[in-house]
């Protein structure tokens, strides 16, 4: 595998240097698979550095999905096609040989369709969780989870963008450091926009090609969670930041 240079001009130096969709990864940095799954690992690596999303990411590392607790839950605890729930095996068992889980391609299949027939009529207030949702299941990508630490820090963010009237990502190294606290976090991304309605900006994000890099983060099935914050500024204008984990 061949890593990027970080002296590069497609990496962001400074948070304000893009509006486009972001993303940093601790994967480059050339840890050990040991330093990766560590949840101090994101707290010993330094200087962590946006860059913008592109197509060339998603060539280079493309699973079938983030293997993930949570993931592991939704492909092995579902209702079948009669309503009654499956569960082949016990939690630390899937999870221990989650690699089985991409064998199944009539589970995984399955799994999205039920999820895409409850986000098939979504209307003008429904939650921005659910339209990035929609857009992954229509391609066949397993949905985000939404995680409510996330909408808290997208929240922030989005009330500071409010208040200055403008577009700004993120400190990554601050965002990288809280995050990992907790869990390990392999990758972040994130996404801005301003407009009239949470649906408007959605659709700025998916019909615009000058948004692409803002798509390449919500389709890439590196991340499995999801949090989005919306503020509204004094001339009642609203500002969304979407941050994805993996």
């Amino acid at each position: 595998m061949s890593y990027k240079n970080l002296n590069s001009p497609q990496y962001i130096y400074g948070s304000n240097l893009t509006k486009k969709g972001v993303h940093s990864s601790i994967i480059p940095k050339m840890l050990s698979q040991q330093d990766i799954n560590s949840t101090e690992s994101c707290n010993t690596v330094l200087n962590h550095k946006w860059q913008n999303s592109s197509n060339h990411n998603h060539n280079e590392y493309s699973p079938i999905y983030t293997n993930s607790r949570l993931n592991a839950m939704l492909l092995y605890n579902f209702k079948n096609d009669d309503g009654n729930e499956e569960l082949h095996m016990s939690l630390s068992e899937l999870y221990g040989n989650s690699r089985i889980i991409a064998d199944d391609d009539e589970r995984f299949e399955r799994i999205i369709r039920q999820r895409s027939r409850s986000l098939r009529n979504l209307g003008y207030y429904a939650s921005n969780h659910l339209y990035v949702n929609r857009e992954r299941l229509q391609r066949k990508i397993l949905p985000l989870h939404r995680c409510h630490e996330l909408d808290e820090l997208a929240t922030e963010q989005a009330k500071k963008m409010a208040k200055s009237q403008c577009r700004m990502h993120s400190d990554v190294n601050d965002l990288m450091t809280k995050l990992s606290l907790k869990s390990p976090c392999r990758r972040l991304g994130e996404n801005l926009c301003r407009g009239s309605s949470v649906e408007f900006m959605h659709k700025k994000m998916t019909r615009s090609p000058k948004y692409n890099s803002e798509m390449n983060n919500m389709l890439d099935r590196r991340f499995s969670k999801l949090g989005v914050g919306v503020a509204t500024s004094d001339n009642g204008e609203l500002y969304m930041c979407q941050i994805y984990k993996g």
